[in-house]
């Protein structure tokens, strides 16, 4: 993921705007809220009450290790349409990503992720892991960008994969980074926004 060069200001706001969208909104007793918005009908399987309870226990341990308190993020999941235009128009980039971060400079409000359903479950397939562990690692991956995180460098991917593998192994979810066919290139590539 990337930086985006302007502040964060809800860029995936206007998908509340859609009238095909659905909301979640999450949150946890340190006052973590992930406010959350799909506007495609592949997440609504995914997005089941255990994905959502297992994806708010991993951000909310992600946060407490950043010493965040009562701060705000928000999701979108989509498709890979609506990625390629926001890789388009944030960070000049032809094509679809898998996920996108666009910190803000908000204490309460940290930033906004969104992940691309499709481009999601092909990377799933082909490192023969789970649409749900892959989509929690590439949430996470995200959350960390907002947090400050990046992987322009090889020390600093190394910082940002090892607390990933171990926030993750904390849920129950294997290094998604010794998976076959892992995307490291890409994980070293995107940034968004931050992808």
């Amino acid at each position: 993921m990337s930086h985006s060069p302007e502040s964060a200001e809800h860029h995936m706001a206007d998908a509340a705007e859609d009238p095909d969208s659905r909301s979640l909104l999450l949150t946890n007793d340190h006052g973590i809220t992930i406010d959350a918005t799909y506007d495609d009908d592949a997440w609504e399987a995914l997005l089941t009450p255990e994905m959502q309870a297992k994806m708010m226990a991993i951000l909310g341990d992600a946060m407490a290790r950043e010493g965040h308190r009562d701060v705000d993020i928000a999701v979108l999941f989509t498709n890979v349409e609506r990625m390629a235009e926001l890789n388009e128009t944030h960070r000049q980039k032809s094509g679809p990503t898998d996920v996108l971060s666009f910190p803000a400079d908000d204490d309460d409000f940290l930033g906004d992720i969104a992940i691309a359903y499709d481009v999601m479950a092909q990377q799933a397939a082909e490192m023969e892991i789970s649409l749900a562990d892959h989509c929690q690692h590439l949430l996470l991956h995200g959350a960390l960008h907002l947090s400050g995180h990046d992987h322009l460098d090889d020390g600093e991917a190394e910082v940002m994969e090892s607390l990933e593998i171990d926030i993750l192994a904390d849920h129950g979810i294997a290094n998604p980074y010794a998976t076959p066919n892992h995307p490291q290139s890409h994980a070293r590539s995107h940034n968004g926004g931050t992808s």
